[in-house]
Order: structure tokens, then sequence, then C-alpha cells
């Protein structure tokens, strides 16, 4: 494994033998970039090569000692990019839109991989939660899957759905992309069952195999926010033998045990949800 003069650009082998050499790629170059990885989730720099920085606010051992910079940045922009030349346009020549756009296609097939490693690795709790988090990012391949949401505290970038365990194991994620731009969700944009109803659906039992197999028909429960819930999502659930409640800031309870009441005005309890929900007395 050689250094590049230009990472990302120059093909190993082209140049001369005067590049740093670091020797044969092992496991362990994986199991470092995999904890480099979370330490930059849980500290934030304003680079990338922050993280090796020796400078008194900077300086992280830890992550010097793991793995050189040089090495890092080669595994990274060489093998674990996600760009793609081959992705179908949005747009074909004649201005219609292409059936096979895929806002995900950079992803899909890590995302599908990753999730039926997480599903298959667990076996599921009685509970579950459900939510979306966005994730800030500046990156120009996230650019067909960023959104903007003024109501949170990341207000531009991507937006990741997942059900975890109660332990906050993720069982499975899906970055979403859309009802037009996803191929798995377009078919359904015009689904009487409505379009959050039948993404929530798609996360929990079409996104991983391993997943619906284990919670279909296991009677387990799912927790979620109410801006994901109605009545047609909690009945659709329940045929599948699962059954989901969901909290509000009024601290309400809503459940498939309940029977739902029509939603009220934004001037009354309730007016923000889908449907006003029932009291946990």
């Amino acid at each position: 494994m050689k250094k590049s003069a230009t990472l990302g650009r120059v093909t190993l082998g082209e140049r001369s033998e005067e590049r740093n050499t670091y020797g044969m790629f092992e496991e362990q170059h994986i199991d470092g970039m995999i904890g480099i990885f979370i330490t930059m989730g849980l500290t934030k720099k304003v680079r990338m090569r922050k993280h090796w920085s020796r400078s008194a606010h900077d300086n992280y051992p830890l992550v010097q000692k793991c793995m050189p910079r040089d090495v890092f940045e080669l595994l990274y922009c060489r093998f674990l990019h996600c760009s793609d030349p081959n992705a179908p346009e949005r747009l074909l020549p004649d201005g219609e839109e292409n059936p096979d756009y895929d806002s995900k296609w950079h992803i899909r097939e890590l995302e599908e991989i990753l999730n039926t490693a997480w599903a298959a690795n667990v076996e599921c709790d009685n509970w579950l939660s459900y939510d979306e988090q966005m994730i800030k990012t500046v990156s120009k391949y996230s650019s067909k899957v960023s959104f903007y949401c003024p109501a949170k505290p990341i207000k531009h970038g991507m937006k990741l759905l997942a059900a975890c365990d109660i332990t906050s194991y993720s069982l499975t994620s899906s970055v979403d992309g859309g009802m037009k731009g996803d191929p798995k969700l377009r078919p359904y944009m015009d689904c009487p069952l409505g379009r959050t109803t039948r993404h929530v659906l798609h996360v929990l039992l079409g996104e991983c195999g391993v997943l619906r197999q284990k919670i279909d028909g296991s009677g387990l429960f799912i927790a979620m926010d109410n801006y994901f819930t109605s009545p047609t999502l909690f009945e659709c659930l329940a045929s599948h033998d699962i059954f989901a409640w969901a909290g509000s800031k009024d601290i309400f309870l809503i459940s498939t045990i309940h029977v739902a009441q029509p939603a009220k005005g934004k001037e009354e309890a309730g007016g923000i949800d889908h449907f006003k929900p029932l009291p946990l007395s």
C-alpha cells in the first residue's frame, strides 16, 4: 500500500518508487478506520486533518498512534468514496423523468450491507424506537439526498431514519432519498395510505429483509414521535402483529389500543398532530 502524489487521482503504480511505502494492507487498517470514524463522530473538528494535529487545542494522541494521517487519507479517498460516474441522470435527453434515476445510487449497496449485518447480529427485544435525525454535511454527493428542515437544530443535511432497540443499537437505518428520488418509494407517491405512513412501513418492513423476518408477526412494540403516526399507520402495523405508541410534547399517549380522535385546530391541543392524542390517564 503506497501513498500517491495526488490522492484519488493517480492510480497506484503509475508513479515512481519514490513515494512513501506503508506496507501491506491488513485487517487492522479497517479496524483502525472504524475507530477513527467513531472518534470523528464524537469529536467535531473544522477539518478532517485536525484529528492528527499536534496543536494544544486539537492534539489527540489516540488517533495519531492508531494510524498515520496519510494512510487514512489514502484508504478514505481511494477506496471508500461514494461517488459513481455511472449513476443514471435524473432527466432523460428529452427532458422526461428517468425511471432508472436513484438518488441513493452511490450509497444503496453499502446501506443494504450494513442493515443486513446490523439486523442479523442481534435479536429484537419487545421494544423498538423509530425516529429521524438530520446529519450535517457539505459533500457534493449528498446534494441529491439533502433536505432543509427549519425546525431542526441541524437545518441543512441528510435525513436519516432508523429503528433502534432499548440500548440504542441501530437495527436498520435509511437515508431519506425522497419519494421521487428513491425508486423503492416512487411507486407509492399516490398511495392512499399517505406518504408518511408508506415511508415508515418501508423503513421497518421493506428496507431490510432480515429485520422484517424478525419483527413481522412478533408482537413487539415500537415507540415513535407523533409526527410519524396516524390511525392508518397503526392499523397497517397491527396487521403485521406490530404495536406502536407515540408521545408528544404535551405528554400524551396514543397507541393501537386506543381509538384516535379527529384533530383540532392549531389554537387547540393536538392541532399540530395528525390526530388528537389521548392522555396517559
